[in-house]
């Protein structure tokens, strides 16, 4: 619309300018045919001369009927520029549009109706007035600049400013003003006025919503990315260039400059999470870990979904740093197990202690006594010949020898005195047979504590009784070793062998039970192979790391 009356306007300008062109060029050519004219004072009796008089005459003639031509083409011209005026005059009052024609001082020569609705106001008020006085105090010096950049450059000059309504308050209008006729001295200022107070009040809410999402990023530590599934580019915000570690506000580049930021270990599971959310539009929750140049590891939650948009294809996602949380779980994971072991250990102790009590009971008591009940019936014996108490003697016998191993089974005393290599020692001594035969190797260098040997020697025995009770073997070997921080114990036999477990339930039992138990005071683990290349093997690692004043001692 305003190209139309810019054109239009232009339109009436160069006709005017055409006709004083014409009427200027003719007057000048019959006044320099008058003055030659003039200037001969030729004799009209001369022939030569009449003949000169007679073709001016016509050339006269001739001009006289162009003029008149001309006079109906200016007439028509006239009739047209009028009907473009009157046209004018109409686009110009019921443009949608407000237009506003300005002088080069600011004052309003001319306004149309649909400025005068904005404005809520009468051409009579407004026009002859300077367009100052319907600006907003606020935006008065911004009017100004305005105004003085389009009077010295000459140029199309735009500005938003706020407007004051008649009686009604205030409106945001913009302002876009071309300068028209730069040289003359009447020049003029075309504004064309727009409402953009819904625009305003759209934006500010946008602002306002930004803030309140910016704050509520900040607050909880995330940031927004988006891939361009298209180029596969990463675009990141200021925070999300923070997590990973790279410079400016905001990163636009391929994903694999950020795909080596992320650990190893999750980089391959990140980018299959990524895969079939976007394949299958499903929603994205995952978490990884980032290394930044100084080596620093940030926990980070990802959450995201496919946007579907009419030029492109996107993923929006959110970057959360949940390091304080996982450092948080961690410490509250290690406690717990820290729990679990002293409440684990309090539990093996008092068991222990119970078995030391009735070890005790039995060792000092009832082996006592029967040690008594033999050297009495010894000493009968020995008076009343004839009579036979051998019978008697070999029962009493074979119980001190049940009653003895049940103590050291309870708690070997040896344990205690000499370590626990003789204890195993003792242990396969005692239950060697002409079916069955051990061989030990046992060496762990250092002395270690009581505790763990005693753990040790409980692990092992469990192990060793399991091998008895269901491999059917004739031959079991036993081997205790350290390397480094973890202690090695393996029990092989050469009997049948297990069973796979091919189900996901673990293979339990009182005895297995009791293993776990002891492994997990360690952060150790249980491995079970069977038919290697016979029977069976079972091997335990348990970590165990000196206490630095020991360490010190030892070097």
């Amino acid at each position: 619309m305003r190209n139309q009356v810019n054109l239009s306007w232009c339109c009436l300008l160069w006709k005017k300018e055409t006709v004083k062109l014409m009427k200027s060029k003719v007057l000048g050519v019959l006044r320099a045919k008058a003055e030659k004219l003039l200037n001969d004072r030729y004799d009209i009796n001369d022939p030569n001369r009449a003949v000169e008089f007679d073709r001016i005459f016509h050339e006269l003639q001739v001009h006289q009927v162009e003029l008149e031509m001309q006079n109906d083409e200016l007439m028509a011209a006239n009739l047209e520029i009028q009907k473009q005026k009157d046209r004018f005059s109409h686009l110009f009052e019921s443009a949608p549009v407000g237009y506003i024609v300005v002088s080069r001082e600011g004052l309003v020569t001319d306004i149309n109706q649909t400025a005068l609705r904005l404005f809520n106001n009468d051409k009579s008020m407004m026009r002859g007035k300077p367009l100052a006085a319907f600006v907003s105090p606020g935006d008065i010096s911004c009017y100004y600049q305005f105004l003085n950049s389009i009077t010295k450059r000459g140029t199309e000059q735009s500005c938003e400013l706020q407007l004051l309504r008649r009686e009604t308050g205030s409106f945001w209008g913009l302002f876009h003003a071309v300068p028209v006729g730069a040289d003359e001295p009447d020049r003029q200022i075309y504004v064309t006025l727009t409402d953009i107070t819904e625009k305003q009040a759209a934006e500010k809410e946008l602002r306002q919503a930004k803030q309140r999402l910016d704050l509520a990023l900040e607050a909880s530590a995330t940031g927004i990315c988006e891939l361009n599934l298209d180029t596969r580019c990463f675009y990141l915000d200021e925070y999300s260039c923070r997590l990973f570690g790279l410079e400016g506000q905001f990163f636009a580049g391929p994903l694999d400059r950020l795909m080596h930021r992320i650990h190893p270990d999750d980089r391959r599971q990140l980018e299959n999470s990524l895969r079939v959310a976007v394949v299958r539009q499903r929603s994205l929750a995952a978490e990884f870990r980032i290394i930044n140049e100084d080596e620093d590891i940030k926990h980070i939650q990802a959450r995201g979904r496919l946007v579907d948009g009419e030029e492109q294809r996107s993923f929006l996602a959110t970057f959360t740093d949940v390091t304080e949380r996982k450092l948080w779980e961690q410490e509250t994971q290690r406690l717990k197990d820290e729990q679990d072991k002293a409440l684990l250990n309090a539990a093996l102790e008092a068991e222990e202690n119970e078995k030391k009590r009735m070890s005790d009971a039995l060792h000092d008591g009832v082996a006592q006594m029967l040690y008594a009940a033999k050297l009495n019936l010894d000493h009968l014996r020995s008076q009343a010949k004839g009579l036979s108490f051998q019978q008697v003697a070999d029962l009493i016998e074979q119980t001190i020898k049940d009653v003895r191993d049940l103590s050291f089974e309870l708690t070997p005393a040896v344990l205690l005195d000499y370590g626990l290599r003789p204890t195993v020692e003792e242990m396969t001594r005692r239950l060697a047979s002409e079916y069955l035969s051990f061989s030990t190797d046992i060496n762990l260098g250092k002395s270690i504590p009581a505790s763990l040997q005693l753990n040790i020697y409980r692990i092992t025995q469990e192990l060793v009784n399991n091998a008895i009770k269901h491999a059917r073997c004739d031959k079991i070997s036993i081997e205790v070793y350290r390397r480094g921080d973890t202690i090695f114990i393996e029990v092989s036999d050469n009997g049948v062998g297990v069973k796979k477990n091919t189900g996901k339930s673990k293979p339990n039992g009182t005895g297995l039970s009791s293993i776990r138990n002891r492994i997990k005071l360690y952060d150790g683990k249980i491995a079970i192979k069977a038919n290697v290349p016979s029977g069976t093997q079972v091997s335990v690692k348990l970590k165990y790391i000196e206490p630095a004043s020991t360490q010190d001692e030892s070097n």
